[in-house]
């Protein structure tokens, strides 16, 4: 895992190359995305057609000076930079041997095999034979091409543009393109509407105008410095998806046995794991004690012959500790398990980090606890496994179960029924229904309390108030609701605040993908935006910020292809969600360690800022501040927070999101 940049300039009026130092001019740009390789560095210009490319390098895989990138291919043909890993080149590697395609190799790294492949098979042939997690600029000397490639689910980041010049450029991050003197950092109105809605800018935007995000599973052609992006699907999940539905019709008709299909899925998870242990370095796992990354260290040590590393952190608060549970799960499986558990201290120290390392405003608040976790791994090892991607193909998230029920409530009831419980609903104020609830809360089991029930009914209401399947949904997943008001002017160009645009129009566009039930419609819009936008964001920016690989087997291609071949009643049964995973878990994790209710990867935010933060963010929320900034309401800004201070109202969410736009403002000082 590395990180990359890179430059195509434009040729001034006169048709020559731009008489700058190329190479002083990538250095610049890897300079500020150092931590993504501490290992060591490459440039590769050249200086006639105005091109270089640059790689920092985190050495993973062949430690020796043969892995060093930028790479050039045997025939001199094409230059490569690439992060991430191609984690079945040894499998790419017999068939190029059997086909007699294989050059002579200088090492044993998979960039050289990656190479190999694009040579033989062509750009689009060899990205579907790839297995692996990747972002990659390769520049083609014969054609004077220059292509950009992102692995499938877009767990690696890859951002390109033009500078204010014309110049073509591409890096990991965003920040190394701030030392290039015409990148404008002129703020994109549309990325900020949807990233309040949201809490991550959605891709292919940015939060910049001009630059972009290269969607997961594409690659991108430039001829020239004059000519746009050409991009290109080499995987698509709603195709996956729809002709998924097809097989999946064929295949209940033929009364498959379920557990001959867990059997297929054991094997590929199985697989996918092994392939992810191959490492030069010291290697371990995240562990929270939950189903998926449970499973995933289950099965290392299934495969290995030492003790798996392992590490978690805990919280002081019961309702956010989860360290507890995942030490009972290392004991039963024997793992060397490391804990930390963190002070209020040590997370508020981290508070002022993200806006630094995610340089995009992102408010996702686990990215916290995501980075201590990433730094105490880091003591031990270089590379970790963990469980993502579980929720959203076995179908784990508990807005799946409210939202469906939801759903079908309100196609069964009459619409003035539903209407006049919405309104109902609405005639008290959340502080009302929680003195309301004060008075017979003694007379509940304690195991049945419900916390802030007055937000939850005002959040029931506004679910009731929705139309449609479509925008249950988005309600679901909305921080902020853009018709309030809170941006000032409305929402900008496509923003949605009248309504329409926003993120409801990203996520309509394959919403209506054939043969899928409202449950898989959340499914698959979750997969699509929130998995490579913010899940996908989070896990790389924090592991990469300490110079940690991370390794998602859950997101290998063929487990989430196969995933989707399983009916959703073979997910989602009366045994519990992500059934098909909780089988394979059992084998060799005890029930009673895993089946509890469904936590996340939290800090108590709604405290904090009430407590120890109240001070940061005030400062960030001033009134004046707001208002000198001109793009956002200080009023609605200001009243949200007095209502959060006074407990009237848990907005943390919201303000959360603001206040990371505020800390990233400051950071990077963009201009509107």
């Amino acid at each position: 895992m590395c990180g990359i940049a890179g430059i195509w300039k434009s040729a001034p009026h006169g048709g020559t190359a731009p008489d700058v130092s190329l190479e002083g001019t990538v250095l610049s740009m890897l300079e500020p995305i150092l931590h993504r390789g501490p290992d060591s560095g490459g440039v590769w210009t050249d200086d006639a057609a105005g091109i270089g490319l640059g790689h920092r390098r985190l050495a993973i895989v062949d430690l020796s000076p043969a892995g060093h990138q930028p790479m050039i291919s045997q025939s001199g043909r094409y230059v490569i930079t690439l992060n991430g890993e191609i984690y079945n080149f040894p499998e790419i590697k017999g068939r190029l041997q059997t086909e007699q395609r294989l050059p002579p190799l200088k090492g044993t790294s998979d960039t050289e095999i990656a190479l190999a492949a694009i040579e033989a098979w062509g750009l689009e042939k060899a990205l579907q034979t790839f297995n692996g997690m990747f972002a990659f600029a390769l520049w083609d000397q014969q054609s004077k091409c220059l292509y950009l490639a992102r692995d499938r689910i877009g767990k690696k980041p890859l951002y390109f543009g033009r500078t204010t010049r014309g110049s073509f450029v591409f890096a990991s991050e965003l920040k190394a393109l701030f030392p290039l003197a015409d990148f404008e950092r002129k703020i994109s109105q549309r990325a900020v509407a949807m990233y309040l809605e949201l809490g991550y800018v959605p891709a292919p935007l940015s939060i910049f105008d001009g630059i972009h995000k290269l969607d997961a599973g594409s690659f991108a052609l430039v001829r020239s410095t004059e000519s746009d992006a050409q991009i290109q699907k080499y995987w698509s999940l709603p195709e996956i998806v729809t002709q998924s539905t097809g097989a999946r019709e064929k295949e209940a008709s033929t009364s498959t046995p379920s557990n001959a299909k867990s059997g297929v899925l054991e094997t590929l998870l199985e697989d996918a794991v092994r392939i992810r242990m191959m490492s030069d370095v010291p290697l371990g796992a995240l562990l929270s004690g939950g189903i998926d990354s449970s499973l995933v260290v289950g099965l290392m040590q299934r495969i290995s012959t030492t003790p798996v590393r392992t590490f978690s952190i805990g919280f002081q608060e019961a309702s956010h500790n989860e360290a507890t549970f995942a030490a009972e799960v290392a004991k039963h499986l024997g793992t060397a398990h490391e804990e930390l558990y963190v002070a209020p201290s040590d997370c508020l120290d981290a508070v002022p980090l993200m806006a630094r390392i995610y340089d995009e405003p992102f408010s996702d608040s686990s990215q916290i606890p995501t980075y201590l976790v990433s730094k105490l791994a880091k003591q031990h090892v270089t590379v970790c496994l963990s469980g993502d991607g579980g929720d959203e193909f076995f179908c784990g998230y508990n807005r799946y179960l409210l939202g469906g029920k939801l759903i079908r409530a309100k196609r069964k009831i009459p619409g003035p029924l539903l209407w006049g419980a919405s309104s109902a609903l609405g005639l008290l104020g959340p502080e009302s229904w929680s003195r309301l609830y004060d008075g017979v809360r003694s007379m509940i089991p304690a195991g049945n309390k419900i916390p802030q029930i007055g937000d939850k009914i005002h959040k029931l209401q506004a679910l009731l108030s929705e139309k449609g399947a479509l925008g249950i949904y988005t309600r679901l997943i909305q921080q902020w609701d853009l018709r309030g008001g809170i941006l000032r002017g409305g929402a900008g160009e496509g923003g949605g605040g009248d309504g329409s645009g926003g993120a409801r129009d990203v996520i309509s566009s394959f919403w209506n993908s054939p043969g899928l039930s409202d449950v898989e419609r959340m499914m698959l819009a979750d997969a699509m935006t929130y998995l490579p936008d913010d899940i996908m964001v989070k896990v790389d920016r924090a592991n990469m910020a300490v110079a940690l690989e991370g390794r998602a087997p859950l997101l290998d291609y063929r487990v989430i292809e196969h995933a989707w071949r399983m009916p959703l009643s073979a997910k989602l049964t009366a045994e519990g969600s992500k059934w098909p995973l909780r089988e394979i878990l059992y084998k060799m994790v005890p029930r009673e360690l895993i089946d509890r209710p469904k936590m996340g990867f939290g800090v108590p935010m709604a405290d904090w800022l009430r407590g120890p933060l109240r001070p940061w963010a005030e400062a960030l929320l001033d009134k004046a501040r707001i208002q000198n900034q001109g793009l956002l309401d200080p009023e609605v800004v200001w009243s949200t927070w007095q209502e959060h201070i006074s407990g009237k109202r848990n907005w943390q969410a919201k303000l959360w999101n603001i206040l990371m736009l505020q800390a990233w403002w400051d950071e990077t000082r963009p201009t509107i």
